[in-house]
């Protein structure tokens, strides 16, 4: 999981900032509706915080791609949504979802340059 991200284009970070609100409505309803609430320690309100948290983070790398943040950033959202009551399979559904949000949301050329760091979290996550 070494491998750098590279930094996205000014073009993509406006697709990402002009698709976040649909992509978190898309996450929010995904797992309030059709995921077991335990997944995600049945609390609504930190799940929608996440998803919006997560989103920001990712432009906010994107435009600024640390890999030391990345890695340190992402082991402590693990500790502190586990301590939320959150599931391992909670993360293990979310960066496919929003893999495939994205994919349908952005430009192919955008999601050439999102997706490297969708498949470093899946690496980290299924290693996690």
């Amino acid at each position: 999981m070494s491998k750098d991200i590279n930094k996205a284009s000014d073009t993509t970070i406006l697709e990402m900032e002009k698709a976040k609100q649909e992509a978190v409505i898309a996450l929010n309803n995904y797992f309030i509706e059709t995921v077991d609430s335990s997944v995600y320690g049945d609390d609504e309100v930190t799940l929608k915080n996440n998803h919006n948290n997560h989103f920001d983070f990712v432009v906010s790398f994107l435009e600024n791609p640390d890999m030391e943040v990345l890695s340190e950033t992402v082991g402590w959202v693990v500790k502190s949504y586990e301590a939320h009551g959150f599931l391992k399979e909670y993360f293990l559904r979310a960066i496919p979802k929003w893999k495939k949000e994205l994919k349908r949301l952005l430009s192919d050329k955008a999601y050439t340059e999102v997706a490297p760091l969708y498949d470093w979290f899946t690496k980290y996550f299924e290693n996690e």
